[in-house]
């Protein structure tokens, strides 16, 4: 760290005048710093940890002395000079109240790994240790730590992926994709939530979100209990509070076979880039760019809000066995290699261009970064147009199934939904509730219609390696409706002819 700059106190200026010739002064240590949001936090890099915020005025009489040497005039045998002194507690008041905060830089992130960013020429970048002023970074590096340079290949990747059983290719190739988008620090582009499901338990869905973790982080990810109610939302708040970067949600478990829904978790997905969150206790917040969402759970299924803003992870295997090489353990071992390589992926096109694939997809911006760099590697990702770990899509191919080759219409549709569950097992909860929703018989037909079209031409698999899809057979007339029918692609039999 630097040796601490001067700052001469005067007697003859005001309040105002003062505040802003000591964060003038405050700005040139680089140690002084501010947070954005409403409650523009004033930050100071501790030199054992990086930034961190001075909340009280006690904490800034703490720090002062490490950066900021005060002086004030005397004369001394007729001579004006600069001798020793200090601030007031009264100063203090006015220094950590005061709205000349603004002359300091903003940091909006801070990171303990390098990031990449994208300068406004369109290029992109790797942050160097310290404060990064066009995006607003700060990149503390432990002293005791080796920094992390780009690196060429992806072997160390490869290979700690390799004993996962990811359902297809293009489950392993969103798997990275994820990562690499995680290490692109940039405003503009969002990161989906991450859907990790398995058809069995020990299947290794929570060891690969915590090898994801920890790529990332550079530590294991402390889970988030989904099962503690109004405590779940107060758990992901400190999470943020704390400066964790990586939220992990594991093991999320529906017994009564609904979706799982939150409304905390969709709220903070919704923000946008930035996450703000309340202090627990207090009135003030606190903001965080760049939080990443990560969940697992067995053969489960997300509402509406959660599932068209996640990027789905399937595994699948036939028994539980263990993974070859384990994953957690080698992201552990090789984790500053395989960071390496994920910046040499980030870097290896030199901008982010709009691909025109996958228009339906939320994260429009987040894909355009990381398609054409995961693609020449993993191939293509798994992203369908029918999200498979979407609640109405799961039950409206369900419906499907038990029906194949045979024609129906939009009314029958909604009453073979409406009747299920008479006997007290309802198969399609979400339907119901959506149907229901509406008030009068035309309206919940008028709705079943639309769900219907939304589905036509498009695959979905209600079971492992069963892949079926629901065609109109003859469309709608003034006096009648549409007839469907859904076919079956792959892995299952036709019913016809039996």
């Amino acid at each position: 760290m630097s040796d601490p700059v001067a700052f001469s106190k005067r007697s003859d200026e005001d309040a105002g005048e003062f505040c802003r010739r000591f964060y003038g002064v405050a700005r040139q240590s680089g140690r002084f710093y501010r947070s954005v949001g409403p409650s523009s936090e004033l930050l100071f890099v501790y030199g054992e940890s990086g930034p961190r915020p001075v909340r009280t005025i006690e904490a800034l009489i703490g720090v002062l002395p490490e950066v900021i040497s005060v002086t004030k005039p005397k004369q001394v045998a007729g001579t004006w000079m600069d001798v020793p002194s200090r601030l007031s507690r009264e100063d203090l008041a006015y220094l950590f109240h005061s709205e000349e905060k603004r002359l300091l830089p903003v940091i909006r992130a801070t990171v303990h790994e390098p990031v990449v960013y994208q300068k406004a020429s369109g290029t992109l970048h790797v942050t160097s240790q310290g404060y990064n002023e066009g995006p607003e970074i700060y990149y503390w590096q432990d002293p005791s730590s080796r920094p992390i340079e780009p690196a060429r290949g992806l072997a160390r990747l490869s290979e700690c992926l390799s004993g996962v059983p990811f359902t297809s290719p293009g489950h392993k190739a969103n798997a990275v994709a994820y990562l690499l988008g995680s290490v692109l620090l940039e405003r503009q582009v969002e990161s989906p939530l991450l859907s990790i499901t398995g058809n069995l338990q020990n299947i290794g869905k929570s060891s690969l979100a915590q090898a994801i973790g920890h790529i990332l982080t550079g530590s294991l990810p402390s889970p988030v209990d989904s099962t503690k109610g109004e405590e779940f939302g107060k758990q992901i708040s400190t999470r943020i509070n704390e400066g964790n970067r990586f939220v992990f949600i594991d093991n999320i478990v529906r017994r009564d076979g609904r979706s799982f829904n939150s409304p905390q978790l969709a709220k903070l997905l919704t923000e946008g880039y930035s996450k703000r969150v309340r202090v627990l206790g207090q009135s003030r917040t606190v903001s965080q760019e760049g939080v990443l969402f990560c969940l697992t759970m067995n053969d489960g299924k997300l509402d509406t809000d959660l599932s068209t803003r996640s990027l789905s992870v399937q595994l699948y295997a036939e028994k539980s066995q263990p993974m070859k090489p384990y994953v957690r353990d080698y992201a552990m071992k090789y984790r500053s290699e395989i960071y390496a390589e994920l910046l040499g992926l980030a870097l290896s096109v030199s901008s982010v261009q709009e691909s025109g694939e996958h228009l339906h997809f939320r994260f429009r911006r987040w894909l355009d970064f990381v398609l054409p760099r995961v693609r020449p590697y993993f191939g293509d990702l798994a992203i369908a147009p029918v999200d498979s770990l979407n609640e109405i899509s799961q039950e409206v191919y369900a419906y499907g199934v038990d029906r194949l080759n045979t024609e129906f219409t939009a009314q029958e549709f909604v009453q073979a939904i409406l009747n299920s569950g008479s006997n007290g097992d309802c198969r399609f909860p979400a339907l119901q509730e959506r149907l229901l929703a509406c008030g009068s018989n035309v309206g919940r037909n008028i709705s079943g219609g639309r769900i219907l079209s939304t589905y036509v031409d498009q695959p979905g698999s209600p079971a492992h390696g069963c892949v079926i899809v629901l065609r109109q057979i003859k469309p709608s007339m003034r006096n009648q409706g549409a007839v469907y029918s859904f076919e079956g692609v792959s892995g299952i039999q036709s019913s016809e002819g039996d």
